[in-house]
Formats: C-alpha cells, structure tokens, sequence
C-alpha cells in the first residue's frame, strides 16, 4: 500500500514537471512585442472601465488613462458606474475631458442587480464608439504606452483579443510580497497557457478585444448568475469562435499596477471568486490542469507525513526529493517571472513564500468547494 502510494506520487511529481515544462516552453517562444517605429496610430479605442466603490482610486486611474501617449481624438474613456455607494459618481462627474463618458448602472445607490459588473462591461461596450475595447479596473495604473501598444499588437496580429501583464504595486510585508510575486507568476502562467493550447486565461485588468467579437460572441448571455467572470467567459467563448482569436501582449512597458489587498480574509475572498468562475468555465483543460496542481502541492505536505508515520527514513528521502524537485522547478519559473518584470530582488523571499503557498492553495482548494458567502465590494455574493 506504502509502496503504491509513493509510486502515485512519483507519478504526480512527474506529470507537474511535465506541465510546467510545457508552460515555460511556448512562454519562451512567445515574442516580445515591441511596435515599428514607422507605425502611425489609426485604430479608434474604446476604454471601459465598470466602477463601484472606488473613491480611493477613481482619480489617478482615469487620469494616468486620459494622459496616455495616444492621439486624443481616437480614443474614449467609458467608465460604469455600479451602483457605487460612496463618492465614486461626484469624483467622476467634476473631471472635465471630453474624452470621458459617465454612464450608470439600474439604479442610483440601489445594489439591485444581478451579475452587474458583466452587465455594465456590456452596456460600455454597446455604447463604445470604438472599434478595439480595452478595459481595467477601476484601482489601476496604467503605463502610458498602454493604449498605443495594444492598439499596435492589434494592427500587427489581427487578432480579436489579446491579454497583456499584470502585477500589483510593490508593497511592504509578506502579504504585500505575496500577491506580487503570484501576479507575476500568474502572466506566464496565462501566457504559456494560450500559446500551448492547454487552456485560456487573463485578466479583465488589461485585456483588450474588438466590439465587433464582443457582440457576436454575446459572453454573458448565460452566466449573469456567477459573480466573477467577466474575462474568463469573453476569453472562452471568443476560443470557442475562433480557437486562433487570442494572442498574448508580452511587454513590461504595457504591465497595468493593480492594488494589492491589505489583509488574510480580503485575499481570500478574491481568490474564492475566483476559483468559482473555474470551476463554471467549462474548460476541462483548465480543470485538468488547476486540479494538478492542487494535487501536486497537498501531496508535497502529505507524502512525508505518510513517511514519518510509516518510519520509513527511505520513503523520508523520497517524499523530501519530490519537494526539491517542485522548489527547484518553481524557482525557475519564478527566476524568469521576476526578470520580465525587473523583480529579482524578490526571489530573497521565495523559500518562505513558496512554503506559504503550498498551504494557502491546500485551504483555498478545500474552501473553494464549501458554501461559503462571500462579499465583493460590500455585496452579498
């Protein structure tokens, strides 16, 4: 019985080298984008941004998106609002640009809405003058190449989507270190994913895509009743039209800076929505793939629990090979995350973190299966 289980663990072993070998693979054969010099912008962008409950943050994201090095005249910034309880409306409403639309969602001050923040995407959408949307959230920095580098990866692939990076601000403490060393992971991870054919991710917070795949695909028809979502369904259903559809923007210089949460319980309650909209994706790649995962890492806890409980010091030996091989192939992958984003002072932090990972992903992937309520921007979800 001993015996067997270890030969199975082998086996997990193995088979997570082999998926994260293939990930790192077709990462390294995705290009960097970088556009010609001789390019002239011509492409009309839509910026949408769906709000809610951002006072805090409103005013530097939709500025560092109105001074973009773009043409003013061809693009818009549209910016939802979701039923905001606090002064996210009157923020909006005293920026005078022309650029910028304000638009709102049911009505004011009434959380009435099912599965709102795919609804006010779409109604942006619908009303975008644009030809390529774009759009991120409303806690975001944007670089100011953002727009020109995926209107020109645009023009360049002819591609109806693209996903490009996405990190978190660098912070102070191990929480803060955390979520930006995951963020990083996470864009190889998405990218490698898409251009292996294994699975399709991304990240609404810089994504962009045509209106006219949008409206054809129509990608909320049938899960307004799922919280999160809004990017994982649009990235499904346009793979589904066109499997070729997707491409991947691989720049530093168009890497959006999202806000980090501050606490256990926040992270949590994000990261729970978010494995409620994989679980719903109806990619069994996906699911094969995070299930591996999940499998690998509580194995790397379980198997010398098993050793030291059966006193084997040789099965010992073997249980503690297997967590180097998985420390060692995590740290290349981590190596090269955090050279693409000019991060590798923070590989000082990757054993304590990657301990803390193996656990976080053990409690997250047995939460992620209870009935748990969750509140997302002060809404019952």
């Amino acid at each position: 019985m001993l015996f067997s289980y270890f030969i199975l663990s082998g086996i997990l072993c193995l088979a997570y080298l082999i998926l994260l070998g293939i990930i790192f693979r077709y990462w390294k054969l995705t290009p960097f984008f970088k556009p010609s010099a001789s390019d002239q912008p011509v492409t009309r962008v839509s910026v949408i941004i769906a709000a809610r409950n951002e006072e805090s943050h409103i005013l530097e994201c939709v500025h560092s998106i109105l001074n973009q090095n773009y043409p003013s005249h061809l693009y818009e910034l549209i910016v939802v609002d979701d039923q905001s309880e606090d002064s996210t409306p009157d923020i909006l409403e005293d920026i005078k640009d022309s650029r910028l639309r304000i638009m709102r969602l049911g009505v004011y001050r009434r959380t009435t809405i099912q599965g709102s923040k795919k609804k006010a995407v779409a109604y942006g959408v619908n009303h975008a003058s644009g030809d390529l949307i774009l759009t991120t959230d409303a806690d975001c920095l944007l670089p100011p190449d953002w727009i020109s580098l995926h209107a020109a990866e645009f023009v360049e692939s002819g591609r109806s989507l693209r996903i490009a990076p996405v990190k978190t601000h660098a912070g102070h403490g191990w929480l803060s270190v955390f979520q930006e060393l995951d963020f990083m992971n996470t864009f190889l991870i998405q990218a490698g994913g898409i251009r292996s054919g294994l699975f399709q991710l991304g990240s609404a917070a810089n994504l962009s895509f045509t209106k006219s795949s949008f409206l054809q695909a129509d990608p909320y028809s049938n899960n307004q009743h799922i919280a999160s979502g809004d990017d994982l369904f649009l990235i499904r259903k346009l793979h589904k039209q066109d499997p070729e559809s997707i491409s991947v923007l691989k720049s530093t210089d168009s890497t959006v800076h999202t806000q980090p949460v501050s606490s256990v319980s926040q992270l949590f309650s994000q990261r729970l929505r978010w494995a409620g909209k994989l679980k719903r994706a109806g990619s069994p790649g996906l699911m094969f793939t995070s299930s591996l995962v999940w499998l690998c890492k509580t194995n790397l806890i379980a198997s010398p629990l098993v050793a030291l409980l059966s006193g084997s010091r040789e099965y010992l030996w073997l249980s503690l090979g297997f967590l180097l091989v998985h420390f060692l192939m995590d740290f290349v992958f981590l190596w090269e995350a955090s050279g693409f984003f000019k991060r590798r002072k923070l590989l000082w932090y990757f054993f304590p973190m990657e301990i803390l990972f193996i656990i976080y992903l053990l409690f997250l992937g047995l939460i992620s299966w209870l009935p748990v309520s969750l509140e997302w921007k002060d809404r019952k979800i």
